[in-house]
């Protein structure tokens, strides 16, 4: 009998995880479980509009086995979000993806089946009960959108999440739109503040005081080199602190021990920091000062909310010129009418108010008490008391480790710190819920992918995807105690909070380092990582998941396994 397998979620992670698992295991019984009515998750039909850019360029944006067709267009461009939508649904096609996919089912419950082994999938308000021998939850960190408590008093503006713009595309756009608030800094706030602008709407942009403020704006360019080649090479990784880094780099940068390299490597920074700053010119206009990031020194170092790279840089000179962007520093109060009350007695019209205030994290087909259980972000408040007792002993152990293995993360810079709502991820390798490691043999049943906030989503998908399905089919095994395995647990989040401040508390982030992280999973998969060339390209050259084609097929090499239908064996 075949194995059933359920991945939920069809976007970028989901997608490569259920190929992947048909390429090694082409007899399984796979389904892909999808809320919405198209593939791509953040790139689904729904959520994309004409002037959305990926962050990232050409050749960067794709999977290793097909590339983006880039039609005449300049390879150094942004990726549209429309050609990412297209590609996805090329790929679906290419690789016998799309008919096992079952689009407009939303998962409402996941419970241990009553065997003990499998899962029991609920969809559709339990209409409908799917059970399955393995589970891979693929459903992102843009899933479901936080919706501020505002109070209302009948309001006439249109209200929506970012989430939604591409929906609400045609109204925003229409003539009977010229006002719009944008509540919230992220990089959300200014892809839809630019779609805003360039349809002709005078925009009223709304950042809190409070809470981490607006990410340092990047051009795409630092130091005079494209970011997107300089931070995925190996050279850019090691001028990085990273648990997954050791010898000469570590001690020369990172260890505290040696002071020529910590000063020489404290001046990179600054420097960097100072060629950011200089592309926005902060100070030049009042509009653009309100916009000035939280840390200024060192910030380009020291990552306390979500980089945003400026996919189209002109909205700095649209800023500077305050014609159609006003920016506010402060707090909606009330909504009222078409009228919108901030926290300092001002208010403006708008016609439509666009929420770009991120998503939640949690994971709201599992119950409190088993998500807690398995390591899923829980209401801390809310947080079992024998769950939260054991891991605030072992994450203070873990944190002093990091302090001490990296002093300088022991001194970060002032910042305001954003109250924490839930308890982090705590999965080993990132998708392995640690309960299900604690008996006399891993139970392999369920597996979370795309968890991780990273520079590289293309590239660390597929190694995630690939992980899971030699983890799931048996053919690796953890190597380490139950105790170490939560040790790497408690060092990776107690890394996160440090190195990466408010948005380690909040996300397992890996933004700079995701290069070793990657190494390490193709090696726990008996995979080569080091996939340049010669040894001078692999360290300065940067890696796009074009370098990491066939590795699917060297994973087959490497453990044996036969396109031969008869040796196949379900594990």
């Amino acid at each position: 009998m075949s194995t059933k397998v359920i991945v939920i979620g069809a976007g970028w992670f989901g997608l490569v995880a259920a190929k992947t698992y048909l390429q090694v295991e082409p007899h399984v019984d796979l389904t892909i479980l999808e809320s919405d009515e198209t593939i791509g998750g953040t790139w689904s039909r729904s959520r994309i509009y004409p002037s959305l850019l990926a962050q990232q360029r050409y050749g960067r944006y794709e999977y290793s086995d097909r590339n983006i067709d880039i039609g005449g267009g300049d390879r150094n461009s942004f990726v549209p979000a429309f050609k990412i939508h297209a590609y996805m649904n090329d790929y679906v096609e290419e690789f016998g993806i799309k008919q096992r996919i079952r689009f407009k089912t939303v998962v409402t419950r996941i419970v241990r089946n009553e065997d003990g082994k499998r899962w029991d999938v609920w969809i559709n308000d339990d209409s409908e009960l799917m059970t399955c021998d393995r589970l891979i939850v693929a459903t992102g960190l843009t899933s479901k959108p936080i919706m501020p408590n505002i109070p209302s008093e009948k309001p006439t503006s249109k209200i929506f999440h970012s989430r939604e713009l591409g929906t609400y595309y045609d109204y925003i756009t229409s003539p009977a739109v010229k006002n719009v608030t944008v509540y919230g800094g992220g990089k959300s706030a200014i892809d839809a503040i630019y779609s805003c602008v360039t349809n002709g709407k005078h925009v009223n942009w709304v950042v809190r005081k409070g809470g981490g403020g607006v990410p340092p704006l990047l051009t795409g360019v630092a130091n005079g080199k494209v970011l997107d080649d300089f931070a995925t090479s190996r050279f850019s990784s090691k001028l990085h602190p990273s648990l997954h880094t050791n010898g000469w780099w570590h001690w020369a940068l990172h260890s505290g021990k040696n002071f020529l390299g910590q000063w020489l490597h404290w001046k990179y920074w600054g420097r960097a920091t100072n060629s950011m700053q200089s592309n926005v010119e902060y100070t030049k206009s009042e509009n653009m000062a309100k916009l000035t990031p939280n840390i200024v020194d060192h910030g380009a170092y020291w990552i306390n909310v979500g980089p945003a790279v400026l996919t189209q840089p002109e909205i700095v000179d649209w800023i500077h010129c305050g014609c159609q962007i006003t920016v506010h520093r402060n707090t909606i109060e009330k909504l009222e009418g078409d009228q919108v009350h901030l926290d300092d007695g001002s208010s403006h019209r708008a016609d439509a108010v666009i929420y770009a205030t991120g998503y939640d994290v949690i994971q709201p087909a599992f119950s409190l008490e088993d998500g807690a259980n398995l390591g899923l972000p829980t209401p801390v408040k809310q947080c079992p008391p024998e769950v939260s007792m054991k891991w605030g002993y072992l994450e203070e152990v873990a944190d002093k480790e990091v302090v001490e293995r990296f002093p300088r993360l022991g001194k970060p810079p002032p910042h305001k710190k954003i109250p924490v709502g839930y308890t982090p991820y705590r999965l080993w390798r990132d998708m392995v819920p640690l309960p299900l490691l604690s008996g006399e043999k891993p139970d392999r049943s369920l597996v979370f992918v795309g968890t991780v906030k990273t520079y590289s989503t293309s590239i660390m998908s597929e190694a995630m995807a690939l992980w899971t399905v030699a983890w799931m089919s048996g053919r690796i095994h953890p190597g380490k105690s139950f105790g170490e395995m939560e040790h790497e647990v408690a060092v990776s989040n107690a890394f996160a909070r440090r190195r990466y401040l408010n948005l380690g508390h909040k996300f397992t982030y890996q933004f700079y380092e995701f290069l070793p992280i990657v190494d390490k999973l193709l090696q726990d998969i008996g995979v080569k990582s080091q996939r340049k060339p010669d040894a001078i390209s692999d360290f300065f050259e940067p890696y796009i998941p074009e370098d990491y084609r066939g590795m699917v097929e060297e994973f087959k090499k490497a453990h044996g396994i036969s396109n031969d239908e008869e040796t196949k064996k379900e594990k």
